[in-house]
């Protein structure tokens, strides 16, 4: 939805990314304003996302207010890098080994190694390379709180040797 600005607010420019936020809680039941991020038009003008949250059409009237916008300043960040030791990016594949391409052509074989060889740093070697994120806590919802007491499943014994490869290297 576009939303117009007041024609005396002289405090942003065109093009200028402002900040649109939901400008109060009184219409929280029926529709709901996304934070975000919009640029100012010639006309005075930014995008606004509304979402419809009934069943029923919701009617606003014109020059309603239905959000706060905020100017956004922008800032330059400049990281001095002084230097970058990759070990990732040095360290080199082999392939052919690795991978079984018999089922394609020659010159499909040497565009899929090709590709794999410029695009190397994006593949774990091992499973240290694979990292993981703490910044998100998520949560569980149960029907009830208790947890369930199990004995452990018995290993496959095909997968035995593997197991037991997995416990020495940590």
């Amino acid at each position: 939805m576009e939303i117009k600005l007041d024609d005396n607010c002289n405090a942003f420019t065109v093009d200028q990314p402002i900040l649109v936020e939901s400008l109060n809680d009184k219409h929280s039941d029926s529709f709901l304003i996304a934070r975000s991020v919009s640029n100012l038009d010639v006309k005075n003008r930014c995008v606004a996302l509304v979402s419809n949250l009934n069943d029923s059409p919701v009617n606003l009237n014109k020059n309603m207010a239905l959000v706060k916008i905020s100017p956004i300043h922008k800032v330059a960040c400049i990281e001095n890098v002084n230097n970058v030791s990759s070990e990732n990016s040095k360290r080199q594949i082999d392939w052919a080994t690795q991978v079984d391409l018999n089922h394609l052509e020659d010159e499909q074989k040497l565009k899929v190694m090709n590709l794999l060889s410029k695009y190397n740093s994006v593949f774990a070697q091992n499973i240290s390379d694979l990292g993981q994120c703490d910044l998100i806590k998520h949560e569980i919802h149960l029907s009830d709180q208790v947890p369930i007491r199990q004995k452990p499943y018995r290993v496959p014994y095909h997968l035995k040797p593997e197991m037991g490869l997995k416990l020495m290297c940590c």
